[in-house]
């Protein structure tokens, strides 16, 4: 009987973990660049038992029933599949359409890779993602430039206060 609770408990557990990163995914669902996750379960060892309940050793030749012993989580997943795509007003809110991420520099300059696209202008001119990583190779808009354009290919280009076109990057 014992053996039973353990086996069910093991399940209870293994079901609280998928839906908290069920619920964690929810949480997210309107957040830019967020990954969703996924579980994987895996079967704990199996045990044989004649056909009074009774369990054999290992190295019995009977044949009996297989009874499991539980489950428990193999492994949680992020899923990198393509997210919508939503317009919005802003020049510099970026998407990628397909595989790819926006490399950006911590603070501490280690390199990191992120596909949240919502980027600022710094009031160094630098380009920045919300929450405050420059992109990397860096980008600066001088001061004074308007139209600012980032074209399919990554070309960033903005307009002079003379009015001409001026590339300043590439994503």
């Amino acid at each position: 009987m014992i053996t039973a609770l353990w086996t069910s408990a093991s399940g209870l557990l293994s079901q609280q973990v998928a839906v908290d990163a069920i619920s964690n995914n929810i949480a997210n669902v309107d957040t830019t660049g967020y990954k969703k996750n996924t579980t994987q379960f895996q079967d704990l060892f199996y045990r044989r038992a004649n056909s009074l309940g009774e369990f054999e050793p290992e190295t019995s030749s009977r044949t009996g029933i297989s009874i499991g012993t539980g489950v428990r989580i193999s492994a949680t997943q992020k899923l990198f599949d393509q997210g919508r795509l939503e317009q919005t007003d802003n020049p510099l809110d970026l998407a990628i359409d397909g595989e790819g991420f926006f490399r950006v520099l911590l603070a501490d300059g280690t390199p990191a890779y992120t596909r949240d696209g919502g980027f600022h202008v710094d009031k160094s001119g630098q380009l920045m993602t919300p929450q405050g990583y420059r992109l990397d190779p860096a980008i600066k808009i001088p001061e004074g430039a308007s139209g600012i354009t980032v074209y399919p290919d990554g070309k960033v280009s903005v307009a002079t206060k003379t009015g001409e076109l001026k590339e300043v990057g590439r994503i």
